[in-house]
């Protein structure tokens, strides 16, 4: 006759046990103990739904918890018992997610009382078990940890489900009271809550990490898309700069600047969709540097009296007006800001004024200055019922109004997006046909003027076809119409740039003949802007090394600073004007001449 059995060997020195399961032949005059005869593993109906519910959990062979602990140790404390479990049966084994009193960390699932309690809902007690017939001959019985009571209550999923139990377990032949069960059963249920949690979260994280991935890769199109629209508007814009410059009758004139303001809007409503989509991925940065306040106000209002004149309206800036006012945020996304509030005031106003008000507030030996900063028309208004949207964005007043005055509705989502990134806040006020208020307020870091980047003077700008200074300049661009406006941006400021494809053939260029300024456009075949600029910076020698001008259709803060570490000294974003151009090249000029 053939037999199995298992056998317990503790071990004296090292305090451990192990089961062994032996199989073998019956040996004449050798006796072996049995669990029970006619007796076989209970196995639940929905087995396999069981395990797919446990294994969903992902709890199984994961490292102990301090909330499960606890569970455990109030478990036999309020049962009196030396043993409690909180067990998980698998397959074929029951692993225990806590444990006191027990040494296993988890068992073979036939040797243990669990495999009777999940097939019911109630909680399984045996009071003796040496007075049962299913557990009399079980080695847990007879050896340690020499069992002989056990109460189980199953742990139940949301589904239905009895994954394993929370159990305790005794030496001494006993039984629970109805409070002790009661209590047993609430932690059981405290158990499974925490189970769903941890599922739950797992499932969130699974969840951001796909909206993120998604996230990052809308970032990216906008981004790709910026950039493959960037490049034929840079040519438009440049070439009907070019253009303007030429002699022109009054309708060819009309034209031209026709064709520079659309490329302009359409330039706009990329750097929106930009703007925003890195909001919406939290890519979005703030750059924190000291400036005066009172001159990017006085900036904006500058930017705007063109405006006033052509639409006959009142342009008022209002407030006590410091000499200067020193402090430290972001100034490019303040003004960005202003801009976006004040261009809407002229947009929708027809008649009357547009203002912009402002009152500091700085307290004695504060480091601090409140700010309130108001941009006040006499417009068209807002209804009450869209005050609540304005901020969303794609949000706009209604059809006929975006007909009539154009828009994407993204403006105002971005400029709240930056007034909070800030610390600021950015509210409204609108009455119908009377006019609206938007206000930016907020705390703010005072700064001291020394720590303002003053640049330092530049020459005037040889816009006129004289340089400065003669300079051998190189040029690396792929794409033939930026070549060759460049080329005319580089010769009407006087130079008489190379001009050379991809970053291969600059390098032998500068290799062999050497340049002053090299204009590198980022995205090129070969060889990239960003490694020809690495090459130049890490592998070349220094006393060739040009001044490294960036030129691409990137726009981001993001591709500026990988630009900068590359090795590259300034940056420009395509569409540049002539002025840039010129300004660059001056700033480049002064910068050499201070050090000779």
């Amino acid at each position: 006759m053939l037999f199995t059995f298992w056998v317990k060997l503790r071990f004296s020195d090292s305090n451990s046990s192990c089961l062994i399961l032996f199989f073998g032949k019956n040996i004449p005059g050798f006796k072996f103990l049995e669990t029970s005869k006619n007796h076989s593993t209970p196995i639940p109906s929905n087995e396999k739904e069981r395990l797919d519910a446990l294994h969903s959990y992902r709890i199984v062979n994961t490292t102990p918890e301090e909330k499960f602990d606890s569970l455990t140790q109030i478990a036999a404390y309020i049962c009196d018992s030396s043993i409690a479990l909180i067990s998980l049966i698998d397959t074929n084994r029951l692993w225990f997610k806590s444990k006191i009193g027990m040494k296993d960390f988890e068992i073979p699932r036939d040797l243990s009382f669990c495999q009777y309690t999940i097939t019911q809902d109630e909680i399984f007690e045996i009071e003796n078990a040496l007075m049962d017939e299913r557990f009399q001959n079980n080695p847990f019985v007879l050896g340690p940890p020499n069992i002989r009571f056990y109460a189980g209550t199953p742990l139940k999923t949301p589904e239905g489900f009895n994954i394993g139990t929370l159990c305790v377990l005794d030496t001494e032949p006993k039984s629970l009271n109805s409070k002790q069960k009661t209590i047993l059963k609430v932690l059981s249920n405290q158990i499974i809550a925490n189970f769903e949690l941890i599922k739950k979260n797992r499932e969130l994280v699974l969840i951001q990490e796909k909206k993120e991935e998604l996230q990052k890769s809308k970032s990216q199109f906008f981004a790709n898309m910026s950039h493959e629209i960037r490049t034929p508007v840079h040519g438009i814009l440049g070439i009907t700069g070019l253009l303007s410059e030429t002699e022109l009758q009054p309708e060819q004139k009309e034209y031209v600047d026709t064709i520079r303001r659309s490329g302009n809007l359409l330039l706009n409503l990329l750097n929106d969709i930009l703007d925003l989509s890195k909001l919406e991925s939290s890519h979005m940065k703030i750059e924190v540097i000291a400036f005066d306040l009172m001159d990017l106000l006085r900036d904006v209002f500058h930017l705007f009296e063109a405006d006033a004149k052509r639409k006959n309206l009142e342009f008022k800036m209002l407030g006590e007006q410091p000499s200067s006012l020193i402090v430290s945020t972001d100034p490019n996304r303040l003004k960005q800001i202003l801009v976006n509030l004040v261009s809407n005031a002229f947009k929708f106003t027809e008649k009357g004024s547009v203002s912009i008000e402002f009152v500091f507030d700085i307290e004695s030996d504060s480091k601090q200055c409140d700010i309130w900063i108001r941009v006040k028309d006499t417009g068209i208004g807002i209804p009450e019922r869209k005050l609540k949207e304005l901020f969303q964005a794609y949000t706009q007043m209604d059809t006929s109004v975006s007909r009539k005055y154009g828009g994407t509705g993204l403006g105002l989502a971005i400029s709240k997006g930056f007034a909070e990134m800030m610390g600021l806040k950015l509210t409204t006020q609108s009455v119908i046909n009377r006019g609206s208020v938007f206000e930016i307020s907020g705390r703010i870091p005072l700064a001291e003027r020394s720590e303002v980047n003053f640049e330092p003077k530049k020459p005037n700008s040889n816009t006129n076809g004289t340089p400065i200074q003669d300079l051998r300049i190189l040029v690396a661009e792929d794409n033939e119409t930026n070549q060759m406006l460049i080329k005319r941006v580089l010769e009407k400021l006087g130079y008489k740039p190379v001009i050379v494809s991809n970053g291969i053939e600059a390098l032998h260029h500068i290799e062999t003949k050497g340049t002053d300024v090299f204009f590198l456009d980022i995205q090129m075949p070969e060889l990239s802007g960003i490694e020809t600029a690495k090459i130049l910076t890490q592998h070349t020698d220094q006393s060739i090394r040009p001044y490294i001008i960036a030129m691409t259709a990137n726009a981001s803060q993001e591709d500026k600073e990988d630009c900068l570490a590359s090795g590259i000294n300034e940056y420009v974003s395509k569409p540049f004007r002539k002025e840039e151009i010129a300004d660059l090249l001056n700033h480049f000029i002064v910068g050499k001449n201070s050090k000779t």
